[in-house]
């Protein structure tokens, strides 16, 4: 539950659950003043309607898909080199928060347990937080394989991280949707994420693509190499962009917010409002 999630992160597991359980209590309330509750993923709504909230509207963030997508290997190079990276090495990639829910040391434990079973990969985490010095800790004594840089304000920054990659990964389950999962797949990346929470609506069916339960080491090492296998060529970026922009693109969510908003201000829409504004951008 994200509720415990965040909770945890400042007060601990049995805090942060007991926590969790009087902020879902007090969300329950406000929320079922409201005229309409917006929800991310269908996952969220079906919670949320369990315990008796029916004005649910699935509405899914969007991702600016005109640009995040897939970059070439100039771009590709020029973040290797600016990790240290060699060229034919195998990267995962998360970017996002460093907060304990995003359960950053299980990414790094993972990464560890594929070196040790033969599979060579460098594991690089862009972001800040709570986390970063345990992240800089970690990466200070990685040998090199675990490489931490801070929040990237700039878009080409990460979408020139996601071209160096091989896979994003992703461990958080507290995550409503995972705005940095949509963004890497729109990158043509294929992820592997947890399962069980709100990821599990976010991950494509595209090739390389999987969930796996955190705690279950065998499962994700076995996913990553899936991933890994399903390759990041220029054709097979492409095709995955492809799916996230059918899926993702903001005029999915755009369409949706303003019937959404005309409806509750009692104002007929002019025809038909779908919400889809050509995007700037070749790959828009």
């Amino acid at each position: 539950d994200a509720w415990s999630a965040a909770a945890a992160s400042l007060a601990g597991e049995q805090a942060g659950w007991a926590a969790g359980r009087v902020l879902s209590a007090y969300s329950l309330f406000s929320y079922a003043r409201l005229d309409a509750l917006v929800v991310p993923t269908p996952a969220r709504a079906a919670r949320w309607r369990v315990l008796g909230l029916r004005r649910t509207r699935c509405i899914a963030p969007g991702v600016d898909t005109g640009r995040f997508y897939p970059r070439g290997p100039i771009e590709a190079a020029r973040a290797r080199a600016e990790w240290g990276v060699p060229g034919g090495a195998r990267v995962l990639l998360y970017f996002g928060g460093l907060a304990r829910a995003k359960r950053i040391d299980w990414l790094v434990r993972v990464a560890a347990a594929l070196r040790a079973d033969g599979t060579e990969v460098y594991l690089v985490l862009i972001g800040d937080g709570e986390g970063r010095e345990r992240a800089r800790d970690q990466a200070a004594k990685s040998g090199g394989r675990v490489l931490w840089r801070p929040y990237q304000h700039s878009v080409e920054a990460l979408a020139g991280a996601c071209a160096a990659a091989d896979v994003f990964v992703h461990a958080g389950r507290g995550e409503t949707s995972g705005l940095g999962l949509m963004e890497a797949q729109a990158c043509g990346l294929p992820v592997v994420a947890a399962r069980g929470g709100g990821l599990d609506d976010s991950v494509l069916p595209a090739a390389g693509n999987g969930l796996a339960h955190v705690g279950d080491e065998a499962a994700w090492m076995a996913a990553i190499r899936e991933a890994l296998a399903a390759g990041v060529s220029a054709q097979a970026r492409t095709a995955r962009h492809a799916l996230a922009k059918a899926r993702f693109a903001w005029w999915h969510t755009f369409g949706p917010l303003t019937d959404l908003y005309r409806e509750l201000a009692g104002v007929p829409p002019p025809g038909r409002v779908t919400g889809r504004v050509r995007p700037i951008g070749r790959w828009g």
